[in-house]
């Protein structure tokens, strides 16, 4: 009998999985497509070879969202921001009219699609490491994601 790589328990993984951005029969009959769109709107840890790809070098300031583990979902640098949605990596152009924030980073960033807003929630911890909040929104400004965690910035 010749076995294939994939056991009975990986592909009842795989039928699962694939199951998951269809609609219920109620949300298809209600039209509400929220429960797909909001997964696809989740932003994705920044791994390495998105950094390297990217060029995503130098001084700038890493956000890890609380229980997010240990993968930054957004990279903001002196003149770019980077977050990861469906896969695809966004950069994003700062906006200098916002606030300053360490290491040559601005406050606000904002790009085709989507925009970010990150926000210094204390400051006793100094630059190189404190509290902050983001909020990832989509074109017409509305938050599609926003959460609070750890930034870590860095000088180069």
């Amino acid at each position: 009998m010749r076995r294939t790589g994939l056991g009975s328990g990986a592909l009842l993984v795989l039928s699962l999985l694939a199951g998951c951005n269809e609609l219920s029969p109620e949300n298809k009959a209600s039209g509400d497509v929220a429960v797909v769109k909001s997964a696809n709107d989740q932003p994705l840890p920044i791994l390495f070879p998105d950094i390297r790809k990217a060029n995503l070098y130098g001084p700038g300031c890493a956000f890890v969202p609380d229980g997010g583990g240990l993968g930054a979902i957004a990279m903001t640098q002196g003149t770019r921001a980077a977050i990861k949605l469906a896969d695809e990596l966004i950069i994003l152009a700062s906006d200098p009219n916002s606030a300053k924030l360490p290491q040559g980073t601005w406050s606000h960033y904002k790009g085709e699609k989507h925009s970010l807003t990150l926000t210094r929630l204390d400051t006793a911890k100094g630059d190189a490491e404190w509290r902050g909040k983001l909020v990832i929104s989509d074109a017409g400004d509305r938050a599609m994601f926003e959460a609070e965690g750890l930034v870590q910035c860095k000088a180069g």
